[in-house]
């Protein structure tokens, strides 16, 4: 039975591994190497994993497979966004499940798991950026009743951009 839980400062170190192979599984096709290895060493440093872990705006979650880190999420309540209507919305920042759990329903269940947190906040809805080229998230995502409402730039580097769809999910819509 998968464990989903908060992780706290003590988990740093495998928090921090997991968050940057999870990104270089997903993404670190999505440009140069050099590009994406400056920005994991940026975004997902140690340091910079501790300050969001210690910032009461965001909402960890990590999920747990047979007794090894296998994925997890980042939520921020109360997060509007220029295209979506609602101001209180979350923000799904990130949710990644390492590919050797692919296929177990992790993802389902961590999904679900943030959903409940956003309803139990009485948030009218999700959105997320999804990289437009990662076509198992899109779907994932369109199969969970997310809408394509916009698209936006993610910035790797100064000269390299990822196309996103900006996506939402409306409350009343959840499953």
């Amino acid at each position: 039975m998968p464990l989903i839980t908060a992780p706290i400062p003590a988990d740093l170190p495998v928090l921090a591994a997991l968050a940057r192979k999870a990104l270089w599984e997903s993404h670190g096709h999505s440009c140069a190497h050099e590009d994406m290895a400056a920005y994991i060493a940026h975004r997902l440093s140690d340091e910079a994993l501790l300050a969001e872990l210690l910032d009461e705006r965001n909402t960890f979650r990590w999920i747990h497979h047979e007794g090894h880190a296998a994925g997890y999420s980042k939520i921020i309540l109360n997060c509007p966004h220029e295209f979506v209507a609602a101001q209180n919305v979350t923000k799904m920042e990130r949710l990644y499940l390492l590919e050797s759990f692919h296929g177990l329903g992790l993802a389902q269940q961590l999904f679900d798991h943030n959903l409940d947190i956003a309803k139990q906040a009485k948030q009218a809805g999700i959105w997320l950026y999804v990289w437009k080229e990662n076509h198992r998230a899109v779907a994932f995502y369109q199969k969970m009743g997310f809408e394509i409402v916009g698209e936006g730039l993610f910035k790797i580097s100064e000269t390299h951009y990822n196309p996103n769809h900006v996506m939402f999910l409306g409350m009343d819509d959840a499953r």
